[in-house]
């Protein structure tokens, strides 16, 4: 699960969400937190877009959340790590 997703489209739309969980776990190292928003900023720039729009910040921040509800991550307040 902490394999690199490298940019394959230019549309956020295209990666599913479980590769924008996987990208999310790969930029976040096991027992290091990360704010949410520092964490949106690493997985745009690790999936090569040159900046942070709105959709890109919402699919991010949907991923997340998914991530928590699966306990791949956990958070308190801003912060966020990973569980697995």
């Amino acid at each position: 699960m902490t394999e690199k997703v490298s940019a394959q489209t230019s549309a956020i739309a295209d990666y599913t969400r479980d590769e924008l969980i996987d990208s999310l776990c790969f930029v976040i190292p096991k027992n290091y937190s990360l704010a949410r928003a520092d964490a949106i900023t690493a997985v745009d720039h690790q999936l090569g877009f040159r900046r942070v729009t709105d959709t890109v910040t919402n699919e991010i921040k949907s991923a997340i959340n998914g991530a928590i509800r699966r306990e791949i991550l956990a958070y308190e307040g801003e912060l966020i790590w990973r569980v697995t």
